[in-house]
């Protein structure tokens, strides 16, 4: 979400994937897109041959969206985490 709204919210597909570091593929991208779609988060119109995504959301309620469905723990899984981003870090013995 945050991509769009850094695109001046209307962007396609690949105007999102360039933006996100270490991209998924192609494919997986527009997956992510259509699974946001489905959620009401975002919203297509065509533009010639391809779609152009807009959000639905201010950029506050997909914020407040997306930490109530991380869960509670988000905080502590990645105060948990290694360096290396394992999971292997303790925060308490």
């Amino acid at each position: 979400m945050d991509a769009v709204f850094a695109l001046g919210n209307r962007a396609s597909a690949e105007q999102i994937r360039a933006r996100l570091i270490n991209p998924p593929t192609d494919s997986a991208v527009r997956a992510m897109l259509a699974r946001l779609e489905k959620k009401g988060c975002l919203r297509h119109q065509y533009d010639g041959p391809r779609f152009m995504y807009s959000a639905s959301v201010s950029p506050t309620t997909a914020k407040r969206t997306a930490v109530k469905r991380a869960g509670p723990d988000v905080l502590w899984r990645l105060i948990a985490a290694d360096d290396d981003g394992t999971g292997g870090g303790r925060v308490m013995d």
